[in-house]
């Protein structure tokens, strides 16, 4: 008997612990969701004391998730951000840059804006060279006549120039376009070609602009008999030691999708081929192009938001493009924007809807400081306006999707003074509170171990009585 009360003894000793643990773990030690990242704000004193009861209010000021369309403008226009689009891909064809072989009448100095209209918008070049049938009119017209080695020799002059001068531009993304993908192959490059074509590409771009992203777009079809293997040419590549930061999956029906009951990409393709091009240890910015309404504006809204939420939470996906446009395949003037955006005709829909999903996952709000002068935020990934009650200004942060990050920030001398002195009685009494229930629950398991004991003793005192 004696030997079992130590035992219950034992084990209630255990379970207080353990209840004690759980009870102070802190919130934000928990998982962080991968479609957000979480901000520790501390509040203290100069003198490094923690206040309490602070209002901590936070508002989003961008989005590093990419959220980029291309179509019809819609009725309202774009809103600005946070709530508008921050992925911009911009279409200049080689012709535009040089008409005439070695005539480039763009002057960058002259042609540059002196700031870029929205800071907060990532602005692509979305078809930096791109020898598509459908852009034979956006080509300089000899291209077609040079020997491999000459076009290499033009197209390194041809970057020099386009570079520096999207560049001035705020173009701080160049899409290399779909290589060898059959339909973009307008002058017939081998696989090989191709190879030593975007290697020369990505050094170029390198050379000018050192804090260019660079990105392929490629269409997740294998075609070996045409010699198009996107997910071998890409490995190839990065064993060869190119440099490149991202990958841009293009979905276009009826080429690279399988279907849903309702004729849209079906989402468990889309959400395969995400994880087959993720093993290539790149971003990925996933294209829909020519996506049409097939039944009703509904059904297609619909699809767009299980699209959405699906690729937001993959850390590995960092934006999705989205080309309304009204037939495939398309012609490179119809997935740009008009160039008088006045006499766009208004959005069918599909624009509306992304708006809504972009201010979905928008975050603002306020949290309160804790007695140890801390609160914790949970937000979509992005740069914060952060404001304390009593300090005046905001304090601009970034906020990264499936990290933790923190802010201590210090309260003015004589206003910390009279919320720590305040704080500092609160502290006080919680932490009374904290141990007389601590106090309790070891003087509680101290009398149930102790009766329980005695008990014991008691028995076995009787026992050898009786036996005596």
């Amino acid at each position: 008997m004696l030997r079992k009360a130590f035992f219950v003894l034992i084990i209630l000793t255990v379970i207080g612990l353990i209840n004690s643990k759980t009870i102070t773990q802190p919130a934000h030690a928990q998982e962080i969701p991968v479609s957000t990242g979480t901000l520790v704000v501390s509040v203290h004193s100069p003198l490094g004391e923690p206040l309490n009861g602070l209002e901590v209010s936070y508002s989003q000021v961008s989005h590093d998730f990419l959220y980029g369309y291309s179509g019809p403008v819609p009725a309202g226009g774009w809103p600005e951000a946070p709530y508008g689009l921050s992925l911009d891909l911009q279409c200049i064809p080689w012709a535009e840059i040089e008409p005439r072989a070695g005539v480039f009448p763009h002057q960058t100095e002259e042609d540059a804006p002196k700031s870029p209209k929205f800071p907060t918008v990532v602005v692509g070049s979305d078809c930096l060279f791109y020898f598509g049938e459908d852009a034979l009119n956006d080509l300089p017209s000899d291209l077609s006549e040079l020997s491999f080695d000459d076009l290499l020799v033009r197209v390194q002059n041809y970057l020099e120039h386009a570079v520096r001068y999207q560049s001035a531009r705020g173009v701080s993304l160049y899409v290399v376009k779909e290589p060898g993908y059959p339909t973009a192959n307008l002058l017939g490059l081998t696989a090989s070609q191709w190879f030593r074509l975007v290697k020369l590409a990505c050094q170029v771009i390198r050379q000018i602009n050192p804090q260019a992203t660079i990105v392929f777009e490629v269409i997740p079809q294998y075609l070996p008999s045409r010699g198009y293997t996107p997910y071998t040419f890409l490995d190839n590549l990065i064993r060869d030691g190119v440099t490149f930061d991202g990958i841009m999956l293009v979905f276009s029906p009826p080429l690279t999708a399988r279907f849903t009951s309702t004729g849209y990409p079906a989402l468990e393709w889309i959400d395969s081929q995400v994880d087959v091009f993720t093993d290539l240890g790149k971003q990925l910015i996933i294209r829909f192009s020519g996506v049409t309404v097939i039944k009703d504006e509904e059904s297609r809204q619909a699809w767009l938001e299980d699209i959405y939420s699906a690729l937001f939470r993959k850390q590995t996906v960092i934006g999705i493009y989205w080309d309304e446009v009204n037939r495939y395949p398309a012609k490179l003037t119809a997935v740009n924007w008009p160039v008088d955006k006045t006499k766009a005709t208004p959005s069918s829909g599909s624009a509306e809807t992304i708006l809504k999903i972009i201010r979905a996952r928008t975050s603002l709000g306020e949290v309160v400081t804790d007695s140890n002068g801390q609160t914790v935020i949970n937000a979509y990934a992005g740069i914060y306006d952060i404001h304390v009650e009593g300090i005046d200004g905001n304090t601009r942060t970034h906020i990264y999707r499936g990290e933790e990050r923190r802010l201590d920030l210090v309260f003015p001398d004589q206003e910390a003074t009279r919320l720590s002195v305040q704080g500092g009685s609160l502290d006080q009494t919680e932490n009374k509170e904290g141990d007389k229930t601590g106090t309790s629950t070891i003087i509680g398991l101290v009398i149930v171990g102790t009766l329980m004991l005695g008990s014991g003793l008691y028995c076995w005192y009787k026992r050898r009585l009786k036996n005596g």
